[in-house]
């Protein structure tokens, strides 16, 4: 019978604990790797889940997705809200006014904003409007282009100013960024045919400054619905300005909301069009949305019928718009977003614009010139009716 030697035993031993040791060492490393798979199982995860958010987000933005408007302020960003000041806080301009905000709106375009925005612009800064039992005063009024095509723009101011502002980056632009080139120069532009209409005009870069904004918002970046609240209540410029008036494009882009975030009132203009109505009930729609997710104070100033077929009445077609939109706002709009009724006037204003004889609709006249020639007493009219309503 042979016997181990101490050497043997010793080999022996010394295999054994190797191979303990490197057992628990693959152990170890099992459970390490077993930890890093469920790690990196959870990042692919994650992973998925933000790709199909972002993937979300950028369709909202391709589509200009309106949903991304009405979200609630983030916590982190509460500080982005700038306060909106109301109208009996406001400081009193001469004749005891004070400043009143204006958004022309309509979320289908060719109904007439610009030539209603740049009309009624004209006609309250040339005092051409009515005051019951007293006299009318020119008024100082903003008129801002918030359409990166820039018609408003071209049409009531001159061409050599327009151009040094689209050099400078004077331009509306400025509103949502904050900033422009020429450090100390105004935005503001002299109306043509007025001393007291002055006009932000708008050029093609404000496309995607808009989407820039839309964009920070959607991804949690920055708030960018509050912005124009920084300038419209400046205490200074509550005092140099009796009204604004808003030309908002067809869709709703970070100026269009920054706008609404700082009306007082929104303006409605369309054509007494079947097809036009749909475009009126989803504007205040979505209006009513944004004020109630958001606390927005936009009231509804009223609607405007533009291009009625003639000029001594509407017609019983056009009558029957009118009533129906006048009864939709009453018992669909005020029902469901009752804080959004501004005048107790119908919803629809008495007052309209009629096409110009000859011509198809009221937009035409040379670059530069306010609307022309007789149709001009239609745009008075209006103005002292929207006075009596905002004032």
């Amino acid at each position: 019978m042979t016997s181990e030697s101490p050497c043997d035993k010793t080999s022996s031993d010394h295999v054994n604990d190797r191979f303990g040791s490197e057992l628990s060492r693959l152990k170890e490393l099992n459970a390490e790797m077993a930890r890093s798979l469920k790690r990196l199982e959870e990042e692919a995860r994650s992973l998925v889940g933000h790709t199909q958010e972002n993937e979300e987000i950028v369709d909202q933005l391709i589509r200009r997705e309106g949903s991304v408007w009405a979200v609630p302020v983030a916590e982190k960003h509460r500080s982005q809200v700038y306060p909106f000041v109301p109208i009996q806080e406001r400081p009193e301009r001469p004749g005891g006014r004070t400043m009143r905000v204006v958004s022309l709106i309509n979320l289908k375009g060719g109904v007439g904003k610009t030539t209603l925005c740049g009309n009624l612009a004209a006609a309250f800064g040339a005092a051409n409007y009515k005051i019951r039992g007293g006299r009318a005063e020119p008024l100082r009024v903003l008129a801002i282009d918030l359409d990166f095509q820039g018609t408003l723009s071209q049409r009531c101011v001159r061409s050599d100013a327009l151009q040094h502002a689209y050099a400078s980056g004077l331009t509306s632009r400025a509103l949502l960024s904050g900033t422009s080139r020429s450090k100390g120069e105004a935005l503001a532009l002299p109306c043509v045919g007025s001393s007291f209409a002055q006009v932000i005009p708008a050029d093609d870069t404000l496309d995607g400054e808009n989407f820039r904004h839309q964009a920070m918002l959607a991804l949690g970046i920055k708030e960018t619905r509050f912005l124009y609240r920084r300038l419209f209540f400046k205490p200074n410029f509550m005092k140099q300005c009796d009204l604004i008036l808003t030309d908002c494009p067809p869709r709703l882009t970070s100026s269009t909301v920054c706008s609404l975030a700082a009306s007082d009132y929104v303006l409605i203009p369309t054509a007494p069009d079947e097809f036009d109505i749909p475009a009126v009930q989803r504007t205040l729609y979505w209006i009513g949305s944004m004020r109630q997710a958001l606390s927005f104070p936009v009231r509804l100033a009223g609607i405007v019928l533009n291009r009625t077929s003639k000029a001594t009445g509407l017609s019983a077609r056009e009558e029957a718009i009118k009533s129906r939109l006048n009864s939709f706002v009453t018992y669909e709009i005020f029902k469901s977003f009752p804080d959004l009724r501004g005048c107790a006037a119908p919803a629809v204003l008495d007052n309209y614009v009629p096409r110009r004889t000859g011509e198809n609709n009221s937009i035409n006249g040379k670059p530069g010139t306010p609307l022309p020639g007789t149709t001009a007493e239609w745009f008075h009219d209006l103005a002292t009716e929207l006075y009596e309503r905002i004032f």
